[in-house]
């Protein structure tokens, strides 16, 4: 049986493990998730656009509880559904920009890639949301911080460059974690600008405590911050449905204990999650991964709404 003959048996719930089932009003929700099926970013190879439609297919399979075995049902959930690619580039991510921005203040939203450059517009949306300094925690592979690629401004090597250059942003605001591919202009433009990147070889040799404080330490005395998570932060044996798998990466449960860490240290106001791509995966790791982050961040903010 293939899976998506499972999607359909009639067990199987409602997307996100059914919690849609009783869906709010976007302006009502706690938490909003948004897809983005882009992948004309790329450098290499695509499939990307297919991750949003995949991570909720295979939401259909889980249960709304996390691995500690908490029950999600306190929080009020909508999903957008795809917010689907026009032409030119620009055009398109300057309209998911301004219809993102239209969410209320204080709703928290998941962005689904879709390649990294989608990150592009989801930090513009949440800086003419906030209209305040803030935070960004990326966990990736590779840095990102190319000023042009390929001849192009919007590759998704360049997303984090992007965001450096928001006025509630800049370079000292951003700090990489997981990095482990990186070009002699990224070092070099980080080093001059400020910005902190953590490779995944000193993560390794760090106690995981001792680099969520230095991430909190650095961020200190903002009350938002957005979360960027490229899924080749993974070593590709854990994710390898991803346009640039790079060794050396997390295990997937190093990848959740961080994501658990930084959000009882960090106040996170939303998230991105790229660079899922069906189409290079295998046996959907990529996209349980993906369906695993979106409910323990679930969990996270659970607790947060009942404390």
């Amino acid at each position: 049986m293939s899976l998506t003959d499972e999607i359909l048996h009639p067990l199987h719930r409602h997307p996100w493990g059914g919690l849609l089932e009783n869906a709010v009003d976007p302006e009502l929700a706690d938490l909003v998730i948004v897809g983005l099926p882009y992948d004309g970013g790329v450098s290499f190879r695509r499939g990307a656009a297919a991750g949003p439609a995949r991570v909720r297919q295979v939401s259909t399979l889980g249960s709304a509880v996390t691995e500690d075995g908490m029950i999600l049902r306190d929080l009020k959930i909508a999903d957008l559904g795809d917010l689907e690619p026009s032409e030119p580039t620009h055009a398109y991510f300057e309209a998911v920009a301004s219809r993102l921005s239209k969410l209320p203040k204080e709703s928290f939203l998941i962005g689904l890639g879709g390649d990294h450059s989608v990150s592009v517009p989801l930090h513009r949306s949440v800086a003419q949301r906030w209209c305040e300094p803030f935070g960004i925690v990326h966990i990736d592979a590779h840095p990102d911080l190319f000023e042009i690629y390929a001849g192009d401004r919007l590759s998704h090597a360049c997303p984090l460059r992007r965001a450096a250059e928001l006025s509630h942003v800049g370079p000292e605001r951003i700090i990489s974690l997981g990095i482990r591919s990186v070009c002699d202009v990224e070092v070099e433009y980080a080093s001059r600008a400020g910005l902190r990147m953590i490779t995944a070889k000193e993560m390794a040799r760090r106690d995981l405590d001792d680099v969520v404080g230095e991430v909190a330490e650095r961020l200190s005395g903002l009350s938002r911050i957005y979360l960027d998570i490229d899924i080749d932060a993974l070593d590709p044996s854990a994710a390898p449905g991803t346009g640039y798998p790079e060794p050396g990466g997390l295990s997937s449960r190093e990848f959740l204990t961080l994501i658990e860490r930084l959000f009882d240290k960090l106040p996170i106001r939303s998230m991105g999650l790229v660079e899922i791509a069906p189409p290079l995966d295998v046996n959907d790791l990529t996209s349980f991964v993906g369906m695993r982050t979106i409910f323990e961040v679930m969990g996270h903010l659970q607790r947060r709404k009942s404390a």
